[in-house]
């Protein structure tokens, strides 16, 4: 009669593969209130001061920069201060704090590189439902959103291209990777998709600082946090976050304010 050979001889593995978590993000909550506070004194303090004071050296006006009124490269010097004030803190503290490689706030590969040839579909659809939610905000509060486009014009004028590296460049990666690489990140370890979405994409509207774009942009901002979700990536906003930009900028530097 055969027996079955005793337990030892068939050892089970020592450990069973780990299961991937779904959304491999590091941060907790001191992340997320260190980041708030390091970005807003970067980018709204410590880099536009240097800026300005530089400008003021090389003989530029208070009067001037009270009134945006300043030469088109230092509105672009700004923007990329700015910029750079959102994206610093998240390297920091994915390289720094987290000994992680930037992959893990969607610098990487796309599930599929069919999100890019989608964008400008994605671009349409984003375009359409901002243009509806503008409207209606102007129904709201019974005035037109003049606002941002006397400000862009005043920082750009005609030059066209300079604009588009700053707002369709500079912004998108900054933009991308701060509220949906990082927040929308870690908001998604607590919150399903929706709630993560709604909630990342209304915090991504109030820091644009314009009451009369809170509906548009928090529309965008949920649909780039679904594209995010589904493309893992952050190539993709990017994309679709410039080409929504330029259209926009486009728009403005084209009309009468």
């Amino acid at each position: 009669m055969n027996f079955p050979p005793p337990l030892s001889e068939n050892p089970l593995p020592e450990s069973l593969p780990p299961k991937t978590a779904a959304w491999d993000i590091p941060f907790d909550w001191i992340d997320i209130a260190a980041y708030f506070v390091i970005a807003f004194l970067l980018s709204e303090i410590a880099f536009p001061l240097v800026v300005i004071l530089v400008y003021l050296s090389k003989g530029g006006t208070l009067q001037a920069v009270a009134s945006l009124n300043i030469p088109v490269i230092w509105s672009l010097i700004l923007q990329f201060a700015f910029d750079l004030g959102l994206l610093l803190p998240v390297v920091g503290l994915v390289v720094i704090r987290h000994h992680r490689g930037m992959g893990v706030v969607g610098w990487k590969r796309p599930t599929s590189w069919w999100w890019l040839v989608a964008a400008p579909a994605v671009v349409i659809v984003a375009e359409g439902v901002s243009m509806l939610l503008l409207l209606l905000s102007e129904l709201i509060m019974h005035q037109p959103a003049t606002a941002q486009c006397e400000i862009i014009k005043r920082q750009y004028g005609n030059a066209l291209a300079l604009a588009i590296i700053a707002v369709c460049f500079f912004a998108p990666i900054a933009e991308e990777t701060a509220f949906r690489g990082f927040l929308y990140g870690w908001m998604r370890k607590h919150m399903p998709v929706w709630g993560a979405a709604v909630a990342s994409g209304l915090v991504f509207a109030i820091a644009h600082t314009d009451i009369q774009l809170l509906l548009p942009l928090w529309a965008v901002g949920i649909i780039l946090a679904l594209v995010y979700e589904r493309a893992r990536s952050l190539f993709p906003g990017m994309l679709i976050h410039g080409l929504f930009n330029l259209i926009g900028i486009i728009l403005i530097l084209k009309q009468p304010c």
